[in-house]
């Protein structure tokens, strides 16, 4: 198994976060820590050599910034584990848990195994979701249909299946797990769950996920074309989960706008407007109350912010993730 931790300005965590992958019930030879430093200008990378130094199955790398999806991209270029995970440098993961995800995923040939995840704040422990169907093998595209996790770190991957489909993260912009993850379950075809809490999430309020930047509003247009080409060259059908899925997208973009300024909402809906084909999404995403949204966007198609702020007040739905 290969774990991939991402590296960037997390000198106060990274400790803890190597940590937790050292814990582990499998033998030094039988799994390997690939760590990314992602051009740090801390002390990160001198407390990530100081504890590779001590044992032989933690590879260092350095690169000039590229970003989340690039560092684990090069992570994932250098790994060598039949399996890899994902794990941010801010998190942590749970003690001797990986000969069990090992032998599951072996056993089960999958694709990918979904695990959950808990957020710690204050030293308590919240536990994030639950997967309806523990422990069953299932097409990914059907997974689909379910609510997903989109965060990566909440699944592991067989590094064959990634690579032999060429699923690599989108370089240079938020929400990457947004446009990584449907591509994946779409093409994977043994998926399964288990109820284990084995990631936990450190609410750190300097992290990219809770900071507040424009440029996500926009990065998310770039991943809904994304996505809408992914689903054109390999399932045009319009009625299918993927719709479900660019529409869930779709409104994060929206919700992301809210906090612009009034110059930068004109911009942000100059693009929407440019990419308006996106909107056919929500006409076929199952839900009335996301084709009646759709159906108001197209109408009113050169204010799609105070119409989205409209409908927000309407039904009160803060967040549409």
């Amino acid at each position: 198994m290969s774990i991939i931790v991402p590296v960037y300005n997390v000198e106060q965590y990274v400790e803890r976060c190597i940590q937790s992958c050292i814990r582990q019930d499998l033998r030094p030879d039988e799994y390997e820590i690939v760590v990314v430093n992602d051009g740090s200008k801390d002390n990160s990378l001198k407390v990530v050599e100081n504890i590779a130094s001590r044992y032989d199955n933690i590879k260092v790398f350095s690169q000039k910034n590229k970003g989340l999806s690039g560092a684990r991209n090069t992570g994932l270029k250098h790994a060598d584990g039949e399996y890899v995970w994902f794990v941010d440098s801010d998190d942590w993961i749970k003690d001797n848990c990986l000969g069990n995800i090992y032998n599951i995923c072996k056993t089960l040939e999958l694709d990918l195994l979904q695990i959950c995840a808990a957020n710690i704040c204050n030293g308590i422990e919240k536990r994030r979701f639950l997967h309806k169907e523990e422990g069953v093998v299932k097409l990914g595209k059907d997974v689909l249909n379910d609510e997903i996790q989109f965060c990566t770190p909440f699944s592991i991957y067989s590094r064959e299946f990634l690579l032999k489909n060429n699923l690599w993260f989108y370089e240079g912009i938020f929400h990457e797990d947004n446009e990584f993850s449907p591509r994946v379950f779409f093409m994977a075809e043994k998926v399964s769950s288990i109820n284990d809490i084995l990631y936990f999430v450190y609410q750190n309020p300097n992290s990219i996920t809770r900071s507040f930047n424009p440029q996500k509003a926009f990065d998310t247009i770039k991943v809904l074309r994304s996505l809408h080409d992914f689903q054109q060259r390999n399932n045009p059908g319009r009625f299918n989960s993927f719709n479900k899925v660019i529409t869930s997208t779709f409104n994060v973009a929206l919700h992301e706008a809210i906090k612009l300024d009034a110059e930068t909402t004109k911009s942000f809906e100059s693009e929407l407007i440019k990419n308006d084909y996106l909107y056919n999404h929500l006409l076929y995403s199952g839900s009335l109350l996301y084709v009646l949204e759709g159906l108001l966007l197209k109408l009113f198609k050169n204010r799609p912010m105070a119409l989205y702020k409209f409908l927000n007040k309407l039904d009160k739905r803060e967040i549409k993730k």
